[in-house]
């Protein structure tokens, strides 16, 4: 989340900034070349409802606006597929950089600022502490299964880190969810390696991957076939995953399942 996105005031909005000059929009476009196809669909444009609070309190800002003007010339009547909005809460993550863009509009030419670099409270106390800090084993993306988001996919489904909420899986069949694959991870936190395990009853592919929470993979431990039976492997996370949570998908010709894992460094 960012300034645009938290509020447009024409008092710092120019067509140097933006490209319909007096309002901040979310998504832009200034130029378009010829025979260009455009495509924007089902975007999740979404603020926490102390953002809104801060708009209807302060009548110099307002929110931004979602699309630049030439992108809602160009999709013409498609627009309304482009995005959708709602004020939506989500369970556990650091908290919005709302207190800087109000000491911003306040007085823009002021030095002391809220300072919105998020630390992890491991650094507490050192001189990497800017006193903005957040205990990322307890990170969430998880939000109401009964918002608009939880059925605003082009499936029907829920938009977001669905792999990490249990709540957000709409249908466990269609996804072929099968618990009795027993995939677990010992120990969890895992500091230098972990060991998961799982069991298949039948030959066939295996595929074994960790992914981060915006869904793209990190890591591939097995992508083959597997004999049936029980089967182990280690993994330490090395260099490339920072202190977090990840998910380790198990993909089998029985079915899927998944596993949150905290990396604690």
């Amino acid at each position: 989340m960012n300034p645009i996105m938290l509020g447009s005031s024409p008092v710092y909005t120019d067509e140097q900034t933006q490209p319909d000059g007096d309002l901040h929009k979310v998504i832009t476009i200034d130029t378009l070349y010829a025979n260009t196809s455009l495509e924007i669909k089902a975007n999740n444009i979404f603020w926490t409802e102390d953002v809104t609070n801060y708009w209807a309190s302060n009548d110099t800002v307002s929110a931004p606006g979602f699309l630049s003007d030439l992108i809602v010339e160009k999709l013409g009547s498609d627009v309304a597929d482009a995005y959708f909005s709602e004020t939506l809460e989500l369970e556990s993550i650091p908290g919005t950089i709302l207190q800087y863009v109000v000491d911003l509009y306040a007085d823009p030419t002021a030095t002391d600022m809220y300072d919105f670099i998020v630390e992890d409270e491991l650094v507490a106390g050192t001189a990497f502490d800017s006193g903005n800090l957040f205990d990322f084993s307890d990170f969430s993306p998880c939000y109401d299964p009964s918002s608009e988001s939880a059925t605003a996919a082009t499936d029907g489904g829920p938009i977001g880190a669905v792999d990490t909420c249990d709540d957000l899986i709409n249908d466990v069949d269609d996804l072929n969810i099968n618990p009795a694959l027993g995939l677990q991870l010992s120990p969890n936190p895992v500091a230098a390696s972990t060991t998961l395990s799982f069991t298949t009853t039948q030959s066939g592919m295996v595929n074994l991957t960790v992914y981060d929470l915006m869904g793209r993979e990190l890591a591939s431990l097995h992508n083959g076939n597997l004999m049936s039976g029980e089967h182990q492997f280690n993994w330490a996370p090395g260099n490339l995953f920072k202190q977090g949570m990840y998910i380790v998908y198990l993909r089998t010709e029985e079915g899927q399942m998944f596993q949150r894992v905290i990396v604690s460094k």
